[in-house]
């Protein structure tokens, strides 16, 4: 690429659960008028995506057939070669690219100014995002047992959650090629809308004025409340044999977390106190070393501070069963109107709403056979099922009965 030509290029480097996806979204949306105020993104977007997937050595999922990871990020070069103004490059893969890969990136564009944006949030806000994605994406840890792992695994080296979340060490991997002012970390309030905060921040470090388009926010971002979170939860931490393959995700992420569990209204999860301490610590040492780094922070720095809980946050470890018991009997029944307007022709699931987790995986069960055209599943190891235990003290009957006689 005849970098000689572009004016400044822009590396968007994320961190993961700070609004980057959203924000990409809206991006190429206003191509057109980004595109007139002197800002490139190459693409198309599955090109885009793929090339700087393959920086960091990897290869997204659901490439188009027209896109080849081998060639994405020398096509991707290739599409901005005579672009006179500033070029950007928006993805989150960047913000985990090791110091070599990241110097790979610079000298590609050598000549050209690079700066680097991350975007970030307060570390708790960050953190119980990333504990729901683990949730949303089948694990079982707890709330509490997920911040103990990050205070216990302090650095980037020891726990993926710091390699992508911690700006700092983003930004030492960044800066090795790029000037410490050229560094520039973006904040977001807690719990904040990323078009109405960290957009305006963002659009005035890429010298640009273009109005973001109003788009619903993405089901997949949203957060559980502490109810359907530790239910969520629970139906991970039963095992359940069916839903361990590949394709789980398909109806224990897609349909129970974010179908279902997601579109209720979140109640606010509180921050255990025990915590509090610790990463009001990592807090202050954060702001302290971005200053002394000459990294330049947008924003104001009190919104990467540890935020008092809202009055109305609970702690996850205060739900209750009875609180689980009745939300289980929501989601099988929204799993029953699921079946409903399957419109198969199979015989309905005799599942009861009021069997907690079990029915809910019988549900899901029932569903992705009848979505996969497959027979049904068994439960295995149900001892403790009531529909199993009904069925032995019948048995029991019968043979109590036959023995009589």
């Amino acid at each position: 690429m005849r970098s000689d030509l572009a004016e400044r290029v822009f590396a968007y480097v994320g961190t993961p659960d700070s609004g980057i996806t959203d924000i990409e979204d809206a991006l190429w949306r206003r191509q057109p008028q980004l595109r007139a105020q002197g800002l490139l993104l190459p693409g198309p977007r599955a090109l885009h995506r793929a090339g700087l997937h393959a920086v960091v050595g990897k290869v997204p999922p659901a490439l188009p057939a027209t896109v080849d990871p081998a060639t994405a990020w020398h096509r991707m070069l290739a599409a901005g070669r005579e672009w006179p103004g500033s070029v950007l490059l928006a993805g989150e893969a960047l913000g985990v690219a090791r110091r070599e890969q990241a110097a790979s990136v610079a000298m590609a564009f050598e000549g050209t100014p690079l700066s680097v944006v991350i975007s970030t949030r307060s570390v708790p806000d960050l953190a119980v995002r990333a504990w729901q994605r683990v949730l949303k994406a089948g694990g079982a840890p707890t709330y509490d047992g997920y911040l103990r792992a990050l205070r216990a695994n302090l650095t980037p080296r020891s726990l993926a959650f710091w390699a992508a979340h911690d700006p700092l060490d983003i930004a030492r991997r960044w800066g090795a090629r790029v000037r410490p002012g050229d560094v520039h970390v973006v904040v977001s309030p807690p719990g904040s809308d990323d078009r109405d905060t960290a957009w305006p921040r963002l659009s005035s470090v890429l010298g640009v004025d273009v109005a973001l388009p109003v788009l619903d926010p993405s089901p997949w971002g949203l957060l559980l409340g502490p109810v359907e979170a530790e239910l969520l939860r629970r139906v991970h931490t039963a095992g359940d044999y069916r839903f361990r393959d590949g394709d789980r995700h398909r109806w224990t992420r897609r349909l129970l977390a974010v179908g279902l569990l997601a579109s209720r209204p979140a109640g606010a999860i509180a921050l255990p106190p025990e915590h509090r301490e610790w990463l009001d610590q990592r807090t202050d040492a954060l702001l302290r070393d971005i200053r002394a780094g000459g990294y330049r922070l947008v924003g104001d720095p009190a919104d990467l501070l540890v935020p008092p809980d809202l009055p109305s946050a609970r702690l996850v470890a205060d739900v209750t069963d009875e609180e689980i018991a009745e939300l289980a009997r929501w989601t099988i029944d929204r799993l029953q109107e699921t079946w409903v307007h399957l419109e198969t022709h199979r015989l309905p699931p005799e599942v009861a709403d009021t069997e907690g987790v079990e029915g809910i995986l019988d549900m899901l069960e029932h569903i992705r056979a009848a979505e996969s055209d497959l027979l049904p599943r068994p439960a295995s190891h149900r001892g403790d099922s009531p529909r199993l235990r009904a069925l032995l003290q019948v048995l029991r009957a019968r043979a109590s009965g036959a023995g009589s006689g």
